[in-house]
């Protein structure tokens, strides 16, 4: 095989990779809108938020393009319409989540060099620290700066910071030992193989499992609220109305007590 054909052949892997990560992004990006909290946009959990990182840990920096354009489309598929302003926001909010997966990527790769090597605990509380400095870089730096501008700072959002941590801290060290994975995560001289598809599987399905149980628990949570809110309303208007009428009873009397 020639040098040009090997070249081509490469450059053809690194597209399809590209192109599956990024739907695999999307897909992952519907399933965050399923776990949002009832009556708001927040979700419990941003799992594409650790799957781009611990992609990129892996499979390297060929793959940055998939994130953005997976986010990207993941983003142009929420727009109620494609204005100038929907589709630079997109194009922002894509641009800053892969930067943050950037980030994440050479900041661990310092510390832990490339191909992940764990030397002690030290490192495993080093990886932990830094998840919250890295969530940052995306819709959360967003928030905080537009609330900084605005002078809002008291009303400042942290559920998608929350969500993006969460993501990170779990489904980045899943990515770590994807089945095929070409660099493989060591603990001084010892390496610990790739999952299989099974064992990701019996991972994947009890966390799925959790996080949805927490949205149906939230969800009934709120609609107990709102019954109980909308109960409490009933009655105070009820007592508010009650209370005119014994007002307007008082004031037919005393008119009529005048008129005679």
């Amino acid at each position: 095989m020639t040098l040009g054909a090997r070249t081509q052949r490469l450059i053809e892997s690194t597209a399809i990779q590209n192109l599956i990560l990024a739907v695999v992004l999307v897909i992952f990006g519907f399933c965050r809108e399923m776990l949002t909290f009832t009556g708001s946009d927040q979700a419990i959990i941003d799992p594409a938020s650790g799957i781009a990182l611990g992609v990129l840990l892996v499979q390297g920096l060929k793959l940055w393009p998939g994130i953005f354009l997976g986010y990207l489309a993941y983003q142009m598929s929420l727009l109620t319409g494609f204005d100038l302003g929907n589709i630079t926001h997109a194009i922002i909010s894509a641009s800053l989540i892969t930067l943050q997966s950037l980030l994440g990527y050479a900041l661990y790769t310092k510390i832990l060099g490339r191909p992940l090597e764990f030397k002690s605990f030290a490192d495993i509380l080093k990886v932990i620290i830094f998840i919250p400095i890295i969530s940052l870089v995306s819709e959360p730096l967003t928030d905080f700066i537009s609330s900084f501008l605005t002078g809002d700072i008291q009303n400042i959002d942290y559920h998608s910071w929350l969500s993006t941590m969460l993501g990170i801290f779990i489904f980045m060290p899943l990515c770590i030992f994807l089945p095929n994975a070409k660099t493989a995560l060591k603990w001084g001289n010892n390496t610990f193989p790739a999952l299989s598809f099974l064992s990701l599987l019996v991972l994947l399905v009890p966390i799925g499992l959790s996080f949805y149980t927490w949205k149906v628990i939230d969800h009934i949570v709120y609609e107990d609220t709102h019954s109980l809110f909308k109960s409490f309303a009933t009655e105070a208007y009820q007592a508010i109305d009650a209370n005119i009428a014994s007002y307007d009873h008082l004031l037919r009397g005393a008119g009529a007590f005048f008129n005679i």
